[in-house]
């Protein structure tokens, strides 16, 4: 029995690998980059872990009303006094007794309405408000993403734009489950009340809303305040930094929307951005602990998830979560070539992929040797090898769980180690023996 590692991989398609997370940190004073923040040696202290994609990019600034009575789902069609015009000062009567407006930022992109009204956890139904104000400073169109669970109602300027009341078996706070609606903004600010109710069985209330434009990107120049008061520009020397971890067989890494860049860096050697959003890289990465370093102005952003670029490289067994591609969905093949001695030939000959996540196919100087999807991941390849040089090619394919391993759903990654060609790899030969009995 003799063994075949490193194996020589590369991705199958050549399916861009996303990068969901990075470790960011605010610059004010333009230390950053004296203190050494773009090199690979750098250990960062303290930096916040921040989802890289445009679905946390919701409107966070929020006036909160509430809560009202829904007995029965009558809240969802009642009219109560909010509806009639925002005053932030304003009291009502609502569940309880007197009820007004609260400012709410949260820091996640969800607006948790159970922590807003935390002093009425046993009160399974009830109905609240939340209005804001969107500045923008030419007329546009819109797209208003909203997802809630599981009603809701949108006005924008007055106008209704969504009366929603489903219950469906399966839903998630994300832009997926999201209803989109169009909306003219004027020049100025513009007025949001979004109206969601809670049944007694629903499992969360909350809701989450993004402004975008037709494909789904957020604006640059949209400004959100529940008091109308526009953002100051960050001045002076202040820079965002981000550094996110660089997969082995990178080769570059796209950008499908980002503002504000100052420089990149792969392991501290500035690297540029063509004008598709891509920085490639001077050669493939070999190995790991490698890392991508993103400068921005402090009103710059990564407005969207960055995928990095893979192609033919070594890549050692193990899992693929512990080797820099936790959330990469797809193939990989890996190839190896060996000698099979004179004196093999014709003797039975197995290949062995010892562990697998999550099917295996294989094939044998090009002649397929048949696929496998559970335990022993065992192949006999005895009627495909030859004598002398032959190559041996394992596809192997993970699930999309990889992929979706995100936010609420990260907590699977730790489930999901058995992903890619963890080995060990071995061919096994057997030899014909004649034993006799006396």
């Amino acid at each position: 029995m003799f063994s075949l590692p490193p194996l020589a991989a590369r991705q199958k398609p050549s399916r861009p690998r996303p990068a969901p997370y990075g470790i960011c940190k605010t610059d004010p004073a333009g230390e950053g980059e004296r203190q050494g923040w773009h090199r690979r040696e750098f250990m960062p202290q303290n930096w916040d872990l921040l989802w890289l994609s445009r679905e946390r990019l919701t409107v966070r600034d929020w006036w909160i009303a509430g809560p009202f009575p829904n007995e029965d789902h009558q809240g969802f069609t009642t009219s109560f006094p909010p509806e009639r015009g925002i005053e932030p000062s304003a009291t009502f009567d609502g569940i309880g007794g007197r009820v007004g407006w609260t400012r709410w930022t949260p820091e996640g992109y969800v607006i948790d309405l159970e922590r807003v009204f935390a002093g009425y956890a046993r009160q399974p139904w009830m109905t609240a408000y939340a209005a804001t104000w969107v500045h923008v400073p030419t007329a546009r169109r819109a797209w208003f993403r909203i997802a809630a669970e599981s009603n809701a109602r949108l006005r924008v300027n007055g106008k209704e734009l969504l009366d929603l009341h489903i219950h469906p078996f399966y839903y998630e706070m994300r832009d997926d489950f999201a209803f989109t609606r169009e909306a003219d903004l004027q020049p100025g600010w513009n007025e949001i009340l979004v109206k969601v109710s809670k049944c007694g069985r629903a499992r969360k209330y909350g809701f989450l809303l993004r402004i975008t434009d037709a494909q789904g990107n957020n604006f640059g120049d949209l400004s959100v305040s529940a008091d109308r008061r526009q953002a100051v520009p960050t001045l002076g020397g202040a820079a965002e930094w981000c550094r996110i971890a660089v997969p082995p067989t990178a080769t570059g890494v796209r950008f499908p929307l980002v503002s504000g860049v100052l420089g990149i860096y792969l392991d501290g050697l500035e690297i540029p951005l063509d004008g598709s959003g891509i920085a490639r890289f001077p050669s493939t990465v070999e190995g790991d602990g490698h890392v991508l370093v993103v400068r921005l102005r402090g009103d710059g952003e990564i407005g969207d998830t960055p995928r990095f670029l893979l192609g033919p490289g070594r890549l050692p067994l193990g899992s693929w979560v512990d080797l820099g591609l936790s959330y990469y969905s797809g193939s990989a093949i890996y190839e190896r070539d060996f000698d099979l001695a004179p004196d093999y030939a014709g003797n039975r000959l197995v290949l062995d992929c010892g562990q697998v996540g999550v099917v295996a196919e294989v094939h044998v100087n090009d002649k397929p040797a048949g696929a496998r999807v559970w335990l022993p991941f065992r192949f006999d390849i005895t009627k495909l090898v030859r004598s002398g040089r032959n190559r041996i090619r394992i596809t192997v394919t993970n699930t999309m769980e990889n992929e979706r391993a995100i936010e609420n759903h990260r907590g699977k990654l730790e489930k999901l180690k058995q992903s890619g060609l963890l080995g060990p790899v071995w061919l096994v030969p057997y030899r014909r023996v004649e034993l006799s009995c006396r």
